[in-house]
């Protein structure tokens, strides 16, 4: 519980800090390229929908849509981890590992906190996808990052990986789900070839 208060405040913090200091050339906006099941994780309750939809709106983000299926419920999120990873985007990917979230007891209230960076993402889903987790099918419509609470990390003109793991009730494996998204400002001025 206490790791999640501390990444929550600070979140709140660097979106604070980053309007106070100025904003960097350019929106930062997020592309989500893929979202799939990690392959060797047994027991995953999750089948994520092979198309994914990508448009880019108006004001330079882009959503993506897509669907999925719980195919065993629970009714709550007991421990789990979120993997971040960053990759350059030259001629040869390199990717770093970049940071570890452990997940307590407290999955459920972290997972539909509205302090995270993954709000915008959670509130697209249809039906409401929140603990008790209940099987069934899921759409994803125009799911989106809320790129404002990134704004002090060094983030853009980078593919982003996050391999999630959760376990559910009695700790047994429940879902591993890996989301590969592209982070960068769009209308800034590049200098001339």
């Amino acid at each position: 519980m206490e790791v999640t208060w501390i990444v929550l405040v600070l979140t709140v913090f660097q979106s604070e800090a980053a309007s106070l200091q100025g904003r960097k050339a350019g929106h930062l906006t997020g592309e989500v390229v893929a979202i799939y099941e990690c392959p060797d994780f047994e027991g995953n309750s999750f089948r994520f929908g092979r198309n994914l939809t990508r448009l880019k709106g108006p004001n330079g983000e882009f959503g993506a849509s897509t669907s999925f299926d719980v195919l065993r419920g629970t009714k709550s999120i007991t421990k789990g981890n979120i993997r971040f990873e960053f990759c350059s985007q030259g001629v040869t990917k390199i990717c770093e590992n970049y940071s570890n979230w452990r997940i307590g007891k407290d999955g459920c209230a972290l997972w539909t906190n509205k302090f995270t960076m993954w709000n915008k993402f959670v509130d697209t889903i249809h039906p409401r996808f929140e603990c008790p987790f209940r099987e069934g099918h899921y759409v994803v419509t125009n799911a989106t990052l809320d790129v404002r609470k990134l704004e002090l990390i060094a983030v853009e003109d980078r593919e982003w990986i996050a391999t999630v793991q959760a376990y559910g009730d009695k700790e047994e494996p429940w879902v591993c789900a890996v989301f590969h998204v592209k982070l960068y400002r769009t209308g800034r001025r590049r200098a001339p070839l």
